[in-house]
């Protein structure tokens, strides 16, 4: 067998059809850089560029004897990585307005629960507080705050 360095694409691929794990590196070696900075000026982003090229050569790795390759295989690559770039921005598009949706109904919901486990320990310790006041005073808070009935004091009591 020949040196894969030395085969054109269209060898490689049929190789790559038969499951030459050679054909594929050497394809891989080829094309990676060629389609990561076309992916990176497509995304601006790197780490994104380097997963889509990834998920491509994976593909190709795992469908390779279903592929049915072109005359030009280049031309193949890019189009199949621009078709990822393609369905990458609806998907983030989707994935960010359902997190947003997430963070906020957890916010909320934190926050009211929250309240209301704070509102009813703030309760609890008022009433504690009613309770220990001697009975008189208890009586006279009570008809104030809670019958609304106005209390007045006497400069003499």
């Amino acid at each position: 067998m020949r040196d894969c360095l030395t085969l054109s694409d269209s060898e490689l691929s049929v190789l790559l059809i038969n499951a030459d794990h050679k054909a594929y590196a050497q394809l891989y070696q080829r094309y990676f850089r060629l389609l990561y900075s076309y992916a990176y000026k497509k995304l601006r982003d790197e780490e994104q560029a380097k997963d889509i090229i990834q998920e491509f050569f994976t593909s190709l790795l795992h469908k390779r004897e279903s592929t049915v390759f072109s005359t030009n295989i280049a031309g193949y690559f890019f189009l199949a990585v621009n078709n990822r770039i393609i369905n990458y921005f609806p998907h983030e598009t989707v994935k960010s307005k359902y997190l947003e949706s997430f963070a906020s109904f957890l916010n909320v919901e934190t926050d009211t629960t929250d309240h209301l486990i704070r509102e009813k320990q703030l309760l609890e310790m008022i009433n504690r507080e009613i309770r220990a006041l001697p009975v008189k005073m208890r009586e006279m808070f009570e008809l104030s705050r809670k019958q609304h009935f106005p209390i007045k004091r006497s400069l003499n009591n």
